[in-house]
């Protein structure tokens, strides 16, 4: 349940930044948004492995896994959105929508 609303609130803050951001606001392809996101999330598949092989408790290997899905996400928000073309938009969305999957997570585990 946990990593379900994580990744809601990073498709949420995705899809807001677009808002904010276009001027006029433009329509939203909001499926396609939502599909970036899950494309760039592949890089869960490793945690799932980490978590077989035991390798889950290892900091150098929960390390890489993260860098690893960042890069990912900041390469589909880069290539889906002509609004995150560039490296630094792109890299920013992804800091600010991995900030509030993070604290959502934090909540979630504080309270449930």
């Amino acid at each position: 349940m946990e990593s379900v609303v994580e990744t809601a609130v990073f498709v949420a803050t995705i899809l807001i930044l677009h808002f904010i951001l276009t001027s006029p606001p433009d329509r939203l392809n909001t499926r396609q948004i939502v599909n970036s996101v899950i494309a760039g999330s592949y890089g869960n598949v490793l945690v799932v492995l980490a978590i077989v092989w035991q390798l889950h408790q290892t900091w150098s290997y929960v390390v890489l896994t993260q860098i690893f899905i960042f890069i990912s996400q900041v390469q589909v928000q880069r290539a889906v959105s002509a609004l995150f073309s560039s490296v630094g938009r792109a890299v920013a969305a992804v800091i600010i929508a991995t900030g509030f999957k993070w604290v959502t997570g934090m909540i979630i585990s504080a309270f449930f």
